[in-house]
């Protein structure tokens, strides 16, 4: 059976786009959509990295402030289509979650060095200094994905 599978991977491979069924072409397409997705992903984190600056020449911005303009411009493009108060369209609340995910993923590694008394193997005390999320961070995150669910039920 595993034999049969191969070959029909091969034999589809060989067709022509004409002979495609329907569920090849959806197939390949939703593979296209998917790889497009990836490449947006990587150049919103590389923006989020570099400060905004693509150019790598240290000259953009801190990435918390990047990170805020990268969810206020989201807001602006989901959002800003609204004309009135009504429920949002299911569409939209799925852009919206998936990338707010996406940015918010980033914030597990916003930290800040702190002393920390370590006591070595041999009995011998030393302070070293561990990476821990920022206190702002991990008061405030939670709470706005709570309110955020909220919002957007």
């Amino acid at each position: 059976m595993d034999v049969e599978q191969s070959t029909d991977v091969t034999q589809t491979d060989n067709m022509s786009d004409s002979e495609k069924s329907p569920e090849q072409e959806k197939i390949e397409n939703l593979k296209e959509k998917h790889k497009l997705e990836l490449d947006q992903i990587k150049e919103k984190f590389s923006k989020l990295l570099l400060g905004e600056d693509m150019s790598g020449g240290g000259k953009g911005v801190s990435s918390a402030l990047a990170l805020s303009n990268a969810i206020t411009n989201l807001a602006a493009s989901v959002f800003g289509e609204q004309r009135k108060l009504a429920p949002m369209k299911e569409d939209s609340k799925m852009r919206w979650r998936k990338e707010v995910d996406w940015l918010l993923s980033v914030t597990d590694h916003i930290v800040e060095f702190v002393p920390v008394d370590h006591t070595a193997p041999d009995g011998s005390n030393m302070e070293i200094m561990m990476t821990k999320q920022r206190k702002d961070l991990r008061m405030n995150i939670p709470t706005l994905k709570k309110l955020d669910k909220m919002l957007t039920v």
